[in-house]
């Protein structure tokens, strides 16, 4: 690179190879000097996005993941990764524009962004849509399960909230918290 540094796609495997290395903030600083050599390199861009995130620098993380999805719209790893910084930011408005490119696009993953999304907006008609398709998906997912428990709970819907927490408990038979759950909401 310092012989030439118009080699563009060395910017890329030196940063991996950093990152393999767990020397990240140099893999971030090789991302950055190789996006401004090659900033339609969305692999590049989106490496570099993600080790931002890794170094918990949000604001270098999104830059990056966005300019990776305006070189390719159609980026879903991309897509993906930007809107979870976006939810953990509780940038909920944000995170759906990025599902309205997606909107044709079945990913489970961002069914369930939706759900959390419009969760966080309080449009909750929108969100119990976004999580009953998203059950489909993840009703395997002890996580999924509480999170979706605990939506329709306190959407009021306790009798939809009970076949929830008896997978819960299927799955996990020795939490006392899903018992206990299940006689409060049978009661």
């Amino acid at each position: 690179m310092s012989l030439d540094p118009e080699y563009y796609s060395v910017y890329l495997l030196l940063g991996q190879a950093y990152e393999l290395d767990e020397r990240l903030e140099e893999a971030l600083e090789t991302g950055i000097k190789g996006c401004k050599q090659d900033s339609y390199n969305k692999d590049l861009l989106f490496f570099t996005g993600k080790i931002a995130l890794k170094l918990k620098d949000d604001s270098n993380a999104e830059k990056y993941l966005r300019e990776a999805l305006a070189v390719d719209t159609e980026f879903i790893e991309a897509a993906f990764v930007l809107n979870r910084l976006l939810l953990s930011q509780e940038d909920y408005n944000g995170a759906l524009e990025i599902l309205h490119q997606f909107q044709d696009i079945e990913d489970p993953r961002f069914i369930l962004d939706e759900a959390k999304a419009n969760n966080g907006i309080e449009k909750y008609e929108e969100a119990l849509n976004a999580y009953h398709r998203a059950y489909i998906y993840f009703k395997e997912d002890q996580d999924f399960l509480k999170e979706y428990a605990y939506f329709l709970i306190e959407d009021g819907k306790r009798t939809e909230a009970i076949p929830i927490v008896m997978r819960l408990r299927e799955l996990d038979p020795t939490n006392e918290e899903w018992q206990d759950m299940l006689v409060s909401l049978e009661e």
